[in-house]
Order: C-alpha cells, then sequence, then structure tokens
C-alpha cells in the first residue's frame, strides 16, 4: 500500500488503524490463499489499540502453505482534527481610545490534543480605530489546527477629525 494520512476520530486525541490487508496485492506461485497479516494490527473499535498523532510504520506480511515469507512496508501519519478550545471575551467599550488595547489577556485557550503555540489578536493590539470594529481571537495548537472567536468593540464619545484621533482625544 501506499504511504496513508488519517486523522483522529472527531472529539479524540487518537484514532484506531483500519485493516490495511487488502490494499497490499499479494502474488503466491504455489498458495492461492496465503496468510496475510499486519503490524501493528487493525484495531478494534472498542478496545483499541488507539494512536496518538505521528508517523507509524505499518508492516503487511504474508506466509504461503511452504512457509515463504514476503513483506512490505508503508507510513500512516495520524494528524489531529480536534481544534483547541477558545473562550472568547466579553464585549469592549473604548472612550474614544485611539489604539486597541491588547485583548488577548482576556481570552482563555486550551488545546484539546495539543498546547496552544499562538493566540493572535486582529486589529492588532496598537491598531488605531475611529469606529466600532469586531476584534478576532485566534488560537493555534502545535499541530496548526486553529478556533477563532471575535468580540465587538464599541467606541463611546465622537472623534471630531483625524487630528483629534492622532492624538487620541474626544470631544
Amino acid at each position: 500500500p501506499a504511504n496513508d494520512t488519517i486523522y483522529t476520530d472527531p472529539g479524540f486525541c487518537d484514532v484506531g488503524f483500519p485493516d490495511f490487508r487488502s490494499q497490499a496485492t499479494i502474488v503466491d506461485d504455489t498458495d492461492p490463499n496465503p496468510s496475510v497479516f499486519q503490524s501493528p494490527a487493525a484495531s478494534d473499535p472498542l478496545f483499541g489499540p488507539f494512536y496518538l498523532p505521528g508517523m507509524y510504520t505499518i508492516t503487511i506480511s504474508a506466509t504461503d502453505s511452504d512457509g515463504a515469507t514476503g513483506s512490505c512496508q508503508f507510513t500512516v501519519t495520524v494528524l489531529d482534527s480536534v481544534p483547541p478550545i477558545l473562550n472568547c471575551a466579553s464585549d469592549q467599550t473604548l472612550d474614544c481610545t485611539a489604539a486597541l488595547p491588547d485583548y488577548r489577556n482576556l481570552v482563555s485557550a486550551n488545546g484539546v490534543c495539543a498546547t496552544i503555540d499562538t493566540i493572535t489578536q486582529v486589529p492588532a493590539p496598537g491598531s488605531v480605530i475611529n469606529s466600532d470594529t469586531v476584534v478576532t481571537f485566534t488560537a493555534i495548537d502545535s499541530f496548526g489546527i486553529s478556533t477563532s472567536c471575535t468580540i465587538n468593540v464599541t467606541l463611546t464619545g465622537s472623534l471630531p477629525d483625524t487630528t483629534a484621533l492622532s492624538a487620541g482625544t474626544c470631544d
């Protein structure tokens, strides 16, 4: 069989291996039905074994009635399919502040199957805003899976012109 990629089961951090034996081409001159084995073996849906994300070598071997054997190997890559859990901040109000604060400390993120590598904020902290703005937070885990949430930032007061905006003052 060719190298393969499979994903963890939805809501779980692991996956059982399918039976790959039918994907192998086995030709034997003396035995039309040789015994075919897979290592590691196919997983039982209830009892496993189950495999975490990573790369695994699968060996398919065949033994005929004369005791002759042959085998092949291929790689199965297990990838995580479970996104991180992201708890967004509540909506925020700014009193005509021209620079957007860093709200990432108001967001919590937990990796279900992996650690959180990054939490981003868009627009970035320090960005000048002059109207109500939607801020998006994205958490990215160590497997590169992301999830996002948004908050609304509402400006109060009025900004008379761009000069006042750059000075950060309100009417």
